[in-house]
């Protein structure tokens, strides 16, 4: 019996880059209370934000970071509330830090996709989508067998998080 190989629609292979782009692997040593305490700061700020009180989250948010500075994450999300706040200055210093902690975990591991792939967003808002297209035509051609990316690279990832109107405020122009 031949099953069917499964196809994702453009929208969950965006949402799953998003999911991904979380680059793991640090360098920095954080006690358990410290990172507790900018886990609860995020909720927090995830609660400010839908109040919309971005001001409120920006500043939980910038706390986050200093306890916990090596999350991807919360550098990405206080990207985003500074462009909220107009603060384009902030959001690229936010989103290029980001961006180094996702390079730093991808040559730490090379032959991960995942943590490849977790570069995409912060070059995305960066507004270096030309870069992120060249870096996911590379891991295509040196991983010809993988038919996950495959298909991610043919669902063209970059082009819907562009469209995403929650993902399109946030770029940097």
């Amino acid at each position: 019996m031949i099953v069917p190989m499964r196809t994702f629609s453009p929208l969950v292979l965006v949402a799953l880059i998003l999911a991904l782009g979380a680059c793991k692997p640090k360098d920095v040593e954080v006690s358990s209370v410290a990172r507790s305490q900018a886990a609860a700061l995020v909720a927090e700020a995830q609660t400010q934000n839908l109040l919309r009180d971005y001001a409120g989250a920006e500043k939980a948010l910038a706390r986050a970071v200093e306890l916990d500075p090596e999350v991807s994450m919360y550098w990405s999300n206080l990207g985003v509330n500074r462009v909220m706040l107009g603060d384009k200055s902030g959001a690229k210093k936010a989103y290029k830090r980001e961006l180094e902690l996702c390079e730093k975990a991808a040559k730490k591991d090379p032959k991960n996709i995942d943590l490849q792939l977790g570069q995409l967003r912060p070059l995305v808002l960066l507004g270096r989508a030309d870069d992120a297209r060249k870096l996911l035509e590379k891991l295509g051609r040196e991983n010809p067998d993988n038919f996950g990316l495959k298909q991610l690279i043919e669902s063209k990832p970059i082009d819907g998080m562009i469209a995403n109107s929650k993902i399109k405020d946030a770029i940097l122009k």
